[in-house]
């Protein structure tokens, strides 16, 4: 079986073996933004996911980004999103 065709739990699995079986929630609030001392749009929001994203890369099984936090920021923040999703 390839990749392509593995189960979402087939994959999972796997992931958690190495990783752990942890999700973690990608909710880039207003004020994590404002505690992390970004700006509190687009660029602080892709900044944030970024570091994020790099620290946990190897740690968890799953990252859930939260799209209301993304949305907020119009297209903008959408874009931000399809980034994250695809460095997920």
């Amino acid at each position: 079986m390839t990749s392509t065709t593995l189960s979402f739990f087939q994959r999972w699995q796997t992931l958690r073996k190495g990783r752990g079986p942890f999700c973690l929630n990608l909710d880039p609030s207003e004020r994590l933004l404002r505690d992390w001392n970004l700006p509190v749009d687009a660029e602080g929001l892709q900044r944030f996911c970024a570091a994020v994203l790099e620290a946990a890369q190897d740690r968890v099984s799953v990252i859930k980004p939260q799209s209301a936090y993304f949305e907020r920021f119009g297209p903008a923040g959408l874009e931000v999103l399809r980034d994250v999703i695809a460095a997920i």
